[in-house]
């Protein structure tokens, strides 16, 4: 399973990869892209909504029933990945790279001191 060390992840199992200017783009984890299976829709918000940490901002469709994507960071989309809308399967063969889902303005740049870095993320899926 791969986890990359130059990117950020959160207790709900995405992954965050942050720019310059608070721009930071958001997926989900292989580790729970395989959990959920085959994806099979994804619901992203529309470019410009603002979300608050921890607020429901989209939703993944699984075998499993629908999924729901918490907003691990305060800010306003500037972009959605508007390719899973007919390849939703890319988040499952491509999680780190074409599968993304969204990319935000960051309002707090103070809440990525709250992530995990890949050593604290590996030692938190394998308890």
């Amino acid at each position: 399973m791969e986890i990359r060390e130059d990117l950020f992840y959160t207790e709900n199992h995405n992954w965050l990869k942050v720019f310059e200017d608070n721009v930071v783009y958001l997926g989900l984890t292989e580790y729970i892209q395989s959990r959920y299976g085959k994806i099979g829709f994804v619901e992203l918000p529309k470019i410009g909504y603002e979300f608050e940490k921890g607020e429901v901002c989209g939703y993944i469709g699984t075998s499993d029933g629908l999924k729901p994507i918490i907003s691990p960071v305060s800010g306003i989309i500037e972009r959605i990945n508007e390719d899973l809308d007919n390849e939703p399967e890319l988040i499952n063969s491509s999680p780190y790279e074409n599968g993304w889902l969204l990319r935000y303005k960051v309002d707090n740049p103070s809440e990525f001191d709250f992530f995990f870095k890949s050593d604290d993320y590996c030692l938190m899926i394998r308890e």
